[in-house]
């Protein structure tokens, strides 16, 4: 079953070797939106992240995006598709980063990208989780200290 194709946007994009690629982008009909924009940065977070749930969310968001293969748009809706025409991950990243620029207003324009969304909530997260181990219990230490 092909995608719904909605408001069209071409995005040029720059390779690993700086080779500009052209794609055309696409809106996510509301639930998809919804279902990718609720689970994104969480299933894409290192270590706490759900890998398998990125990826099955990257192929949700590829499926609108569409690649011009003599007169068609071919939507890069399989894994081959993907790996034929986005030559390399950074690209793909940056596909994933147009995708959610154009289909959420909490990361709009100007802003960092997913990726360094996600590493900042991840240092926030493993800043937090470090302190409440070093912090501990209170200890003997602090209960002198009180009764001075």
């Amino acid at each position: 079953m092909n995608p719904v194709l909605l408001k069209p946007k071409e995005v040029e994009l720059k390779d690993l070797d700086g080779v500009t690629h052209t794609y055309t982008i696409h809106r996510l009909p509301a639930l998809l939106g919804r279902e990718i924009g609720y689970q994104f940065i969480g299933a894409n977070m290192p270590r706490v992240g759900d890998y398998e749930l990125s990826v099955e969310l990257n192929s949700k968001l590829m499926a609108h995006v569409t690649k011009k293969i003599g007169d068609l748009e071919q939507p890069l809706n399989t894994p081959e598709l993907i790996e034929n025409h986005v030559p390399d991950w950074e690209l793909l990243s940056s596909l994933e980063d147009a995708m959610l620029d154009y289909n959420t207003s909490f990361l709009a324009q100007g802003k960092d990208s997913i990726f360094s969304t996600i590493c900042e909530r991840s240092l926030m997260w493993l800043i937090t989780q470090m302190s409440r181990e070093l912090s501990g219990p209170s200890s003997d230490q602090e209960k002198q200290h009180s009764t001075s």
